[in-house]
């Protein structure tokens, strides 16, 4: 007996005339499929119509296998009756049958097998779409549509901005005024500072933040800080009274000789932007802006053993609080108290 893989094939014509030029009987077995419709055998005695060829090529009572009583040919596709829309199976003879059925359905339903060379039914179910994309929502851009560039603040943006500068500051009371060889307490004034521009439609805020403080005291001495330093309290924590003219502070200066110094502040700021309200986004590099001077105006001080009132202005100490050389001019915390020559008016 010679099993035949393909059912739907059947043996070749060339390969069965040669098996019976050799005087060999054979037998074709196959499996047969009817789907979910089988269809109804012939009427009449199912017993009736066997036979098998002879290697003489002599016909056989009883026609081919399955015959009925009326004589009706049996079909070829009455013998395999694959379901509706399902091809042949294809594959190399490792399966037959309904094993075929069986596999081709796995394969049909997307199941991973080894099995390879077979075809799907026509009419198999497609593919399950990919999900659909969510619909939009009121106010949101649509999905296809590109998203507007947000405006960037670049480092050459921001050192451009009109960033104001800090202040020279010094003690409210004194306004520069200071003694040789004492502290004058000098500081910057300075705050973060909140521009706001149009860039792309959108409103940018940009933020200057100072960070740091470089004090040139204008006689050649300089300190950087990252304290900008500030006004002394009347009071210290211990309730007395603290000397104005003569407190070291982070920032303060003692001089050595008297005279009017131009002291600046160059201030280094950094940046931070938001766009419409959003959040701050760092700004690379900073931004070193630097002060308008302030003056500071130091004296020497100077004492003497006097008795008596004063009976002119000539007399020593009683021409006001500074004595005024030729020339100078009265410090800007006295300059109300004197004449347009230099004369105490009290």
């Amino acid at each position: 007996m010679l099993p035949l893989a393909h059912a739907e094939d059947g043996p070749p014509d060339d390969f069965l005339a040669d098996l019976e030029s050799d005087g060999v009987t054979v037998e074709i077995e196959r499996e047969v499929h009817y789907g979910e419709n089988p269809p109804q055998p012939p009427s009449g005695d199912p017993g009736q119509g066997s036979g098998s060829g002879t290697s003489g090529g002599e016909e056989q009572a009883g026609g081919s296998t399955g015959g009925g009583g009326n004589g009706s040919e049996v079909r070829p596709e009455d013998i395999y009756a694959p379901p509706p829309g399902m091809r042949m199976c294809t594959d190399d003879g490792a399966v037959m049958g309904s094993e075929c059925l069986e596999v081709m359905q796995e394969i049909c339903e997307g199941e991973d097998s080894p099995i390879t060379n077979r075809s799907c039914p026509d009419d198999a179910p497609p593919a399950a779409p990919d999900e659909p994309a969510a619909e939009p929502q009121p106010g949101e851009p649509a999905e296809e549509d590109e998203p507007e560039p947000l405006p960037v603040v670049t480092e050459a943006d921001f050192a451009e901005l009109p960033i104001e500068a800090s202040t020279v500051g010094f003690e409210p009371d004194f306004q520069g005024f200071g003694f040789l060889d004492s502290h004058t307490n000098v500081f910057a004034e300075s705050e973060t500072q909140v521009l706001t521009e149009a860039m792309l439609g959108y409103q940018v805020d940009i933020r200057a933040i100072p960070i740091e403080f470089h004090f040139d005291y204008g006689d050649g001495t300089t300190v950087t800080s990252f304290d900008p330093g500030s006004a002394l309290p009347d009071y210290d924590s211990a309730g007395y009274a603290v000397d104005k003219t003569d407190t070291a502070t982070a920032t303060s200066h003692v001089y050595t000789a008297s005279g009017t110094f131009e002291v600046t502040i160059g201030t280094t700021f950094i940046g931070e932007y938001r766009v419409d309200g959003g959040e701050w986004i760092g700004i690379p590099g900073e931004a070193v802006i630097s002060s308008s001077p302030g003056n500071a105006d130091i004296w020497q001080m100077s004492s003497r053993s006097v008795g008596g009132e004063c009976e002119t202005q000539d007399a020593w100490g009683c021409n006001g609080p500074v004595e005024l050389e030729p020339g100078d001019e009265p410090p800007a915390i006295f300059e109300d108290q004197y004449d347009e020559n230099g004369d105490w008016i009290g």
